[in-house]
Protein backbone atom coordinates (compact mmCIF):
# COMPACT_ATOMS: atom_id res chain seq x y z
CA UNK A 1 0.00 0.00 0.00
CA UNK A 2 2.55 2.32 0.55
CA UNK A 3 4.42 1.15 -2.31
CA UNK A 4 1.74 2.16 -4.57
CA UNK A 5 1.50 5.57 -2.90
CA UNK A 6 4.93 6.44 -2.84
CA UNK A 7 4.94 5.76 -6.62
CA UNK A 8 1.89 7.30 -7.48
CA UNK A 9 3.52 10.59 -5.50
CA UNK A 10 7.15 10.24 -7.11
CA UNK A 11 4.88 9.61 -10.76
CA UNK A 12 2.89 12.83 -10.08
CA UNK A 13 6.15 14.58 -9.32
CA UNK A 14 8.20 13.39 -12.20
CA UNK A 15 4.85 14.21 -14.47
CA UNK A 16 4.50 17.60 -12.61
CA UNK A 17 8.39 18.29 -13.03
CA UNK A 18 8.06 17.23 -16.34
CA UNK A 19 5.40 19.20 -17.69
CA UNK A 20 6.81 22.73 -15.60
CA UNK A 21 9.95 21.59 -18.30
CA UNK A 22 7.96 21.25 -20.88
CA UNK A 23 6.28 24.25 -20.22
CA UNK A 24 9.40 25.99 -19.22
CA UNK A 25 11.11 24.84 -22.94
CA UNK A 26 7.56 26.12 -24.33
CA UNK A 27 8.08 29.40 -22.52
CA UNK A 28 11.69 29.86 -23.36
CA UNK A 29 10.92 28.32 -27.03
CA UNK A 30 8.29 31.02 -27.43
CA UNK A 31 10.11 34.03 -26.03
CA UNK A 32 13.21 32.53 -27.99
CA UNK A 33 11.18 33.14 -31.21
CA UNK A 34 9.26 35.96 -30.74
CA UNK A 35 13.13 37.88 -29.58
CA UNK A 36 13.91 36.24 -33.16
CA UNK A 37 11.14 37.64 -34.87
CA UNK A 38 11.89 40.73 -33.10
CA UNK A 39 15.60 40.46 -33.89
CA UNK A 40 14.77 39.59 -38.05
CA UNK A 41 12.02 42.58 -38.12
CA UNK A 42 14.97 44.45 -36.92
CA UNK A 43 17.41 43.60 -39.41
CA UNK A 44 15.48 43.85 -42.19
CA UNK A 45 13.74 47.63 -40.73
CA UNK A 46 17.61 48.20 -40.35
CA UNK A 47 18.49 46.73 -43.74
CA UNK A 48 15.50 48.95 -45.36
CA UNK A 49 16.80 52.14 -44.07
CA UNK A 50 20.48 51.26 -45.07
CA UNK A 51 19.63 50.59 -48.56
CA UNK A 52 17.45 53.35 -48.22
CA UNK A 53 20.32 55.87 -47.43
CA UNK A 54 22.80 54.11 -49.38
CA UNK A 55 20.50 54.61 -52.60
CA UNK A 56 20.54 58.23 -50.93
CA UNK A 57 23.98 58.38 -50.51
CA UNK A 58 24.79 57.54 -54.18
CA UNK A 59 22.32 59.60 -55.47
CA UNK A 60 23.10 62.93 -53.86
CA UNK A 61 27.25 61.68 -54.88
CA UNK A 62 25.93 61.29 -58.33
CA UNK A 63 24.08 64.78 -58.22
CA UNK A 64 27.16 66.40 -56.35
CA UNK A 65 29.53 65.05 -59.34
CA UNK A 66 27.12 66.02 -62.08
CA UNK A 67 27.43 69.45 -60.01
CA UNK A 68 30.95 69.12 -59.91
CA UNK A 69 30.94 68.13 -63.75
CA UNK A 70 28.73 71.22 -64.44
CA UNK A 71 31.10 73.60 -62.37
CA UNK A 72 34.61 72.11 -64.03
CA UNK A 73 32.84 73.19 -67.69
CA UNK A 74 31.05 76.64 -66.62
CA UNK A 75 34.21 77.01 -65.04
CA UNK A 76 36.46 76.26 -68.44
CA UNK A 77 33.71 78.19 -70.33
CA UNK A 78 34.27 81.59 -68.12
CA UNK A 79 37.94 80.98 -68.41
CA UNK A 80 37.80 81.00 -72.17
CA UNK A 81 35.37 83.92 -72.03
CA UNK A 82 38.19 85.46 -69.90
CA UNK A 83 40.43 85.22 -72.06
CA UNK A 84 38.57 85.68 -75.36
CA UNK A 85 37.54 89.00 -74.07
CA UNK A 86 41.10 90.04 -73.23
CA UNK A 87 41.83 88.70 -76.65
CA UNK A 88 39.07 91.28 -77.97
CA UNK A 89 40.48 94.15 -75.57
CA UNK A 90 44.24 93.47 -76.91
CA UNK A 91 42.57 93.41 -80.67
CA UNK A 92 40.56 96.56 -79.45
CA UNK A 93 43.32 98.49 -78.51
CA UNK A 94 46.05 97.54 -81.33
CA UNK A 95 43.07 99.00 -83.69
CA UNK A 96 42.69 102.20 -82.15
CA UNK A 97 46.88 102.02 -81.45
CA UNK A 98 46.76 101.39 -85.58
CA UNK A 99 43.76 103.88 -86.13
CA UNK A 100 45.12 106.79 -84.42
CA UNK A 101 48.80 106.37 -85.89
CA UNK A 102 46.88 106.61 -89.21
CA UNK A 103 44.95 109.42 -88.29
CA UNK A 104 48.11 111.10 -87.29
CA UNK A 105 49.70 110.22 -90.41
CA UNK A 106 46.32 111.07 -92.32
CA UNK A 107 46.48 114.56 -90.74
CA UNK A 108 50.11 115.15 -91.67
CA UNK A 109 49.29 114.43 -94.89
CA UNK A 110 46.23 116.88 -95.25
CA UNK A 111 48.04 119.32 -93.56
CA UNK A 112 51.53 118.70 -95.73
CA UNK A 113 48.58 119.09 -98.79
CA UNK A 114 47.18 121.96 -97.42
CA UNK A 115 50.82 123.16 -96.97
CA UNK A 116 52.06 122.32 -100.40
CA UNK A 117 48.83 121.84 -102.98
CA UNK A 118 46.07 124.82 -103.22
CA UNK A 119 43.72 124.55 -106.40
CA UNK A 120 42.63 127.89 -108.70
CA UNK A 121 39.29 128.89 -108.55
CA UNK A 122 37.78 130.57 -111.74
CA UNK A 123 36.33 134.43 -110.96
CA UNK A 124 35.50 135.75 -114.54
CA UNK A 125 36.03 133.87 -118.16
CA UNK A 126 39.76 135.35 -118.62
CA UNK A 127 41.06 135.46 -114.86
CA UNK A 128 41.47 132.70 -112.29
CA UNK A 129 42.35 133.48 -108.08
CA UNK A 130 44.67 131.28 -105.65
CA UNK A 131 42.76 130.39 -103.02
CA UNK A 132 45.33 131.24 -99.92
CA UNK A 133 47.51 133.57 -101.51
CA UNK A 134 44.72 136.11 -103.12
CA UNK A 135 46.14 136.90 -106.08
CA UNK A 136 44.56 136.77 -109.71
CA UNK A 137 46.11 135.59 -112.59
CA UNK A 138 45.22 135.48 -116.30
CA UNK A 139 43.71 132.08 -117.14
CA UNK A 140 46.61 132.19 -120.09
CA UNK A 141 49.31 131.86 -117.52
CA UNK A 142 47.40 128.53 -116.28
CA UNK A 143 47.69 125.16 -117.37
CA UNK A 144 43.99 124.88 -117.73
CA UNK A 145 41.95 126.32 -120.55
CA UNK A 146 39.14 127.90 -120.53
CA UNK A 147 36.14 129.06 -123.12
CA UNK A 148 33.94 131.36 -122.13
CA UNK A 149 33.93 130.09 -118.49
CA UNK A 150 34.13 126.25 -119.56
CA UNK A 151 37.27 124.03 -118.82
CA UNK A 152 38.07 123.09 -122.51
CA UNK A 153 41.48 121.40 -121.89
CA UNK A 154 42.62 119.96 -118.43
CA UNK A 155 46.18 120.20 -117.56
CA UNK A 156 48.00 120.37 -114.10
CA UNK A 157 47.69 123.35 -112.24
CA UNK A 158 51.11 125.58 -111.82
CA UNK A 159 51.63 126.83 -108.15
CA UNK A 160 51.35 130.77 -107.81
CA UNK A 161 55.11 131.21 -106.45
CA UNK A 162 56.06 128.66 -109.69
CA UNK A 163 54.24 131.61 -111.90
CA UNK A 164 55.90 134.24 -109.77
CA UNK A 165 59.09 133.24 -110.57
CA UNK A 166 58.06 132.74 -114.43
CA UNK A 167 57.31 136.04 -114.60
CA UNK A 168 60.06 137.57 -112.75
CA UNK A 169 61.95 134.78 -115.03
CA UNK A 170 60.23 136.36 -118.23
CA UNK A 171 61.27 139.76 -116.71
CA UNK A 172 64.76 139.45 -116.27
CA UNK A 173 65.28 137.57 -119.80
CA UNK A 174 62.93 140.68 -121.12
CA UNK A 175 65.44 142.79 -119.55
CA UNK A 176 68.20 140.98 -120.37
CA UNK A 177 67.39 141.30 -123.66
CA UNK A 178 67.18 144.67 -123.91
CA UNK A 179 70.43 145.16 -122.37
CA UNK A 180 72.01 143.09 -124.99
CA UNK A 181 70.38 144.75 -127.24
CA UNK A 182 71.49 148.42 -125.79
CA UNK A 183 74.79 147.22 -125.69
CA UNK A 184 75.00 146.47 -129.58
CA UNK A 185 73.42 149.45 -130.52
CA UNK A 186 76.03 151.30 -128.74
CA UNK A 187 78.85 148.92 -129.48
CA UNK A 188 77.90 149.49 -132.61
CA UNK A 189 76.92 153.18 -132.91
CA UNK A 190 80.68 153.07 -131.06
CA UNK A 191 81.87 151.15 -133.86
CA UNK A 192 80.26 153.71 -136.81
CA UNK A 193 82.28 156.49 -134.59
CA UNK A 194 84.94 155.02 -134.76
CA UNK A 195 84.95 154.18 -138.20
CA UNK A 196 83.98 157.67 -139.10
CA UNK A 197 86.35 159.16 -136.60
CA UNK A 198 89.63 157.50 -138.33
CA UNK A 199 87.90 158.42 -141.90
CA UNK A 200 88.01 161.82 -140.96
CA UNK A 201 91.71 161.43 -139.62
CA UNK A 202 92.82 159.57 -142.69
CA UNK A 203 91.09 162.26 -145.05
CA UNK A 204 92.72 164.95 -143.08
CA UNK A 205 96.11 163.70 -143.35
CA UNK A 206 96.04 162.91 -147.12
CA UNK A 207 94.71 166.63 -147.47
CA UNK A 208 97.88 167.88 -146.04
CA UNK A 209 100.13 165.48 -147.97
Amino acid sequence: MKLAWVMTTVSAVVCTTACMVLFGQYALWTKLSVDEVEQRVKYQTFDATFNEKQFIKNTLQNQLEQQRLTVNELEGEREKATIDEKQKSTDLDFCKGDKKTKDQELAVKLKEQEDTEECFFELTPHEAGYTLAGAFVETSSLGSVFDKGVLSEKKPEMDMTFLEEQRDLDSSVTRISAIKMQISSDKEEQDERCTAADWQSFSDSYEEK
